[in-house]
């Protein structure tokens, strides 16, 4: 049977109720007393996302333009480039393709091809009845961008990296068009750019761009390598996110 990755859902009606007594109490402490340690599940990683033409985000923010966490608008035009550097090889997976419903369920993701044909999915186009696949490829990246020129302002970047600069941590879900053109440039670099150094060794320039698909014009990552750190700035790197 294919293996169906769900999460779990969590439904509290007061995220401070374990905190609450039931009963009046009197002299009730300033603080809960010592608390313990965060772990790394306490965090939560900003995510990247590429502004379309259409959607939620588009409301909001410039078409073509980066955003982080959905609050923070990182350039101000399509083509205007960020620099990343890609921490580790990026995380492939699978997804089951469902049409756009916010109040649909969610999709059932898959490790590998097996689970997915297992599952009653394909993830090639049937050409004959021209049929599109009922599963998609994706990746997760988890990256550093550095921090931007303009706006000199922008928040969020507190991670200082020696020979980069001020940096913001980023998660990057890649899928459809964006998988086609990003995720597999960076599998690509995987096995022709690295020389044996890990993916952290690159600074790459992350720009939009509009690409065909169908009978539609979408907006996509582009990534251009512009420049290799030497040894000193791969070791920061290393030692600042304690990487292998």
């Amino acid at each position: 049977m294919a293996k169906i990755k769900t999460e779990p859902e969590i439904v509290r009606t007061n995220p401070l109720e374990d905190f609450i007594p039931s009963e009046p109490r009197e002299n009730l402490p300033a603080t809960q007393g010592a608390s313990a340690p965060a772990e790394k599940s306490d965090f939560i990683t900003p995510k990247l996302n590429l502004v379309q033409k259409i959607g939620d985000l588009s409301a909001l923010f410039t078409a073509g333009t980066w955003v982080l966490n959905k609050e923070t608008q990182l350039t101000k035009a399509v083509g205007d480039p960020l620099q990343i550097v890609v921490l580790e090889r990026p995380y492939k997976y699978y997804m089951e393709h469902l049409d756009y419903d916010p109040e649909g369920p969610r999709p059932r993701l898959f490790t590998t091809p097996e689970e997915v044909a297992e599952a009653g999915l394909t993830l090639e186009w049937d050409n004959e009845n021209n049929i599109r696949p009922t599963a998609d490829r994706g990746a997760k990246v988890l990256m550093l961008i550095i921090k931007p020129d303009s706006p000199a302002d922008v928040g969020g970047f507190g991670l200082r990296v020696d020979g980069l600069g001020l940096c913001a941590l980023a998660a990057w879900n890649l899928t459809g068009t964006a998988y086609k053109t990003a995720a597999r440039r960076l599998f690509t670099a995987e096995q022709m750019d690295l020389n044996g150094e890990p993916f952290y060794s690159i600074v790459w320039n992350l720009r939009s761009q509009a690409v065909k698909s169908g009978k539609y014009t979408v907006l996509s990552p582009q990534l251009i390598v512009n420049r290799r750190l030497d040894a000193t700035g791969i070791a920061a790197v290393k030692t600042k996110l304690n990487l292998s």
